[in-house]
């Protein structure tokens, strides 16, 4: 896909960059638990907005779905990206060094993430059916049977329209939101596919090799804005909602907004005690000095049995890490 002649060499040198840049097991730590905080946010928002027993069928919905996203997540490991999925690290579908074991030593750093995001995935998409036919069955006797009745009909206008809400809400829990117009364009110079002449091509594979991820950073940074300015937009989102008479909306919104007030007002009060770490001195050397003594950049300082303290990182919070910065 991303080329300079007829696209093996290049796909063989991003591969390889694509594979070097997602080998720690750290980025597989923040990706993993970063998907994880994203997906608990719905049902989260749920039980805030007063709807527990939807929450509830939700989060039992993820459980239950524990075996299909592990299935989900080998096949990904074991096939490759998928083609949602490849929106998110922008990489080819294709497998340059074949599916010999070098090949998929090759690429497993790669097929690790794309495993991880699956496992998220499917559990987010069965945990939003579930919590979605639960409302929809309505109150009174017989309303478990119902929800039944609803995830059996696969093939109802009703069922088709609670997937297109499951499959938004899983693109969301792995950051692979659309993203806006413009970006979607520069996206699209990245693209060697989008030119016909090779100098154009070329300078298409400079720009993806300089800037390697867009979309990720992107829908983490709106997510981490969104979620600074919610205790007011959530608010008035809310009173209008109420206004309108669509008091669903109102509660979630409320919810969203309560969220957003006390997860800043717990940064907050971490920063003041000084549990809050932030981004550290920009000074070489006293950075230095400050990380030899064991000290970590943007993290929560818990003291420890022995003492001593215990820095835990934030990077791994999606958003919240973001704002914590």
């Amino acid at each position: 896909m991303t080329v300079w002649s007829k696209g093996v060499r290049g796909e063989y040198l991003e591969t390889l960059r694509y594979a070097s840049m997602l080998s720690s097991w750290k980025t597989h730590e923040v990706n993993f638990l970063s998907n994880m905080i994203e997906s608990g946010a719905r049902p989260a928002q749920l039980l805030a907005a007063g709807y527990g027993r939807e929450a509830g069928e939700y989060v039992r919905g993820m459980v239950m779905a524990l075996p299909d996203a592990v299935s989900a997540a080998r096949a990904a490991f074991s096939q490759g990206v998928p083609a949602a999925t490849a929106s998110k690290l922008d990489l080819p579908t294709s497998r340059p060094f074949g599916g010999t074991p070098i090949g998929q030593a090759v690429r497993a750093p790669i097929d690790l993430l794309v495993a991880a995001d699956e496992f998220w995935k499917t559990l987010t998409t069965q945990g939003f059916l579930r919590g979605e036919a639960y409302r929809l069955a309505g109150n009174g006797p017989g309303r478990a049977q119902r929800m039944l009745d609803i995830l059996d009909d696969t093939a109802s206008p009703q069922y088709k329209e609670m997937l297109a809400g499951a499959e938004a809400q899983a693109q969301k829990a792995t950051y692979q939101d659309d993203v806006p117009e413009w970006l979607t364009r520069f996206l699209a110079l990245r693209s060697a596919n989008t030119f016909k002449d090779k100098t154009s091509k070329a300078m298409a594979f400079v720009a993806h090799m300089a800037v390697p991820f867009v979309r990720t950073p992107w829908n983490i940074a709106k997510r981490a804005g969104e979620n600074v300015i919610a205790p007011v937009t959530g608010g008035v989102a809310a009173q209008r909602a109420f206004r309108a008479g669509d008091v669903r909306t109102g509660r979630l919104e409320m919810a969203k907004a309560v969220l957003a007030t006390g997860i800043g007002a717990g940064l907050a009060t971490l920063a003041a005690t000084g549990q809050l770490t932030g981004s550290g001195p920009k000074n070489p050397d006293t950075r230095r000095a400050l990380e030899a003594t064991g000290w970590q950049a943007n993290s929560v300082v818990v003291p420890g049995l022995d003492g001593q303290p215990h820095y835990f990182g934030l990077n791994g919070f999606g958003p919240v890490g973001l704002e914590a910065m």
